[in-house]
């Protein structure tokens, strides 16, 4: 826990906003930022969020699970980073990970292995537990995904942080333009390990 260092277990498939039962202090698993009841809670800058929320970086899973695994893997590539594909020997084609999962009988909530199948050069899991391992390195490495975002991406979240950017001009060429948005994104809002407090 962020708020006070008690070990914990994620299992996966559960929900990204966690509270610790030891501090009640409110995180996502992801990027370990806190999460806030409203924008007064919240030390964010310019933020006007006025429900439950957490200012999660760029590579946390909260926006990268919407990605497919080949552009997850293209950000690695960029930067050199190696990542796994190779199928476990005398593996049966079923992803192991445990999660948490809902007994239809009981009603309650136990952890047990996903059990969906594991395509081919995924390293022997399901494409949600692939991609969420590929995300894993996204951020254990400090990868920033903003060179792969497309001129749309890139203005929703100028838009969403409040920072200004210039209209397109019609001499503009689209390539130098998405250039220019990126360089103000980098700038005004660069990628934190730790959410700003």
């Amino acid at each position: 826990c962020p708020g006070c260092n008690v070990k914990y277990d994620h299992a996966k498939g559960g929900c990204m906003h966690m509270t610790c039962t030891n501090c009640m202090f409110q995180f996502c698993c992801g990027c370990q930022n806190q999460f806030h009841e409203n924008s007064k809670s919240c030390h964010f800058p310019k933020c006007c969020i006025d429900g439950l929320h957490a200012h999660h970086p760029r590579n946390c899973l909260y926006y990268l699970r919407d990605w497919d695994v080949v552009q997850l893997q293209q950000l690695l590539k960029r930067n050199n980073k190696e990542f796994e594909i190779a199928i476990p020997e005398n593996h049966d084609g079923k992803c192991h990970i445990m999660e948490l999962k809902e007994n239809e009988e009981t009603d309650e909530i136990e952890e047990s292995e996903c059990n969906e199948k594991a395509p081919e050069g995924y390293r022997g899991v399901c494409w949600k537990h692939y991609k969420e391992y590929l995300v894993e390195l996204i951020r254990r490495h400090l990868l920033d995904p903003v060179d792969l975002y497309d001129i749309r991406e890139l203005k929703i979240i100028l838009s969403r942080h409040k920072i200004s950017y210039p209209p397109k001009n019609d001499d503009d060429d689209k390539e130098s333009y998405e250039k220019e948005l990126r360089a103000i994104l980098k700038r005004e809002l660069p990628l934190a390990k730790k959410e700003v407090s």
